[in-house]
């Protein structure tokens, strides 16, 4: 008898031990689908490929660089795993990868990006111009042909609809238009940019290419 009763009060602490231990690992670490607990995670991951990178930037061209970059690279992976429609996430990736000197893959993560549900509510009009006008310099980065040039003068378009005025911006397009040959439309937009910033140097630049 004395042998069952200690065998019952083992068993009832072990159950005890165990809903314990279940209980702490939920409050702490929270069930597995735990959409709150698998948002911070994710964040974490992007706060270190974040300080990763920045490092990265403060070292470039050294070979730690490039390192520091991989680590991000990797770090903003598990990030995107755990929130795949985070449009910050892939815009980080995109940097990562263009440390890295992976051009075509820092446009597939910038495209990755604008192409999430909700991109446009989520990005400010200036971020939004500004992920497109680096996507048209990489584009125009790695172009080999008139593709590359048409998509990224959609980008600069659309950037343009956000900032009509800005000197940058139309230097780049009337570039595109140069590439393609259409010289008297990029002439029209070096001298409008002149009109905005006499003192453009890119302008003036194109203008001479065009006027020798």
């Amino acid at each position: 008898m004395g042998s069952f009763i200690l065998q019952l009060i083992a068993s009832v602490a072990g159950l005890c031990v165990v809903w314990f231990a279940q209980s702490m690992g939920k409050k702490f670490l929270g069930p597995p689908g735990d959409p709150a607990k698998r948002k911070a995670k994710a964040r974490l991951h992007f706060s270190k490929a974040a300080q990763l990178l920045e490092k990265s930037h403060s070292s470039a061209g050294t070979p730690e660089a490039i390192s520091l970059a991989k680590e991000a690279d990797t770090e903003i992976d598990k990030a995107i795993a755990l929130e795949p429609s985070d449009v910050s996430f892939h815009m980080l990736k995109s940097y990562a990868l263009e440390q890295q000197g992976s051009l075509s893959g820092a446009i597939e993560s910038l495209s990755a990006a604008l192409s999430i549900d909700g991109a446009d509510t989520v990005l400010t009009s200036p971020e939004m111009c500004d992920a497109l006008f680096r996507r048209a310099n990489l584009l125009l980065s790695t172009s080999k042909g008139r593709r590359n040039v048409d998509a990224a003068m959609s980008d600069l378009q659309r950037c343009i609809e956000i900032s009509p005025q800005n000197p940058k911006i139309l230097c780049k397009l009337g570039l595109c238009h140069e590439k393609n040959k259409s010289f008297a439309d990029a002439e029209r937009i070096y001298e409008r940019v002149l009109l905005l910033d006499f003192k453009s140097q890119e302008a003036r630049a194109g203008l001479k290419r065009l006027r020798p």
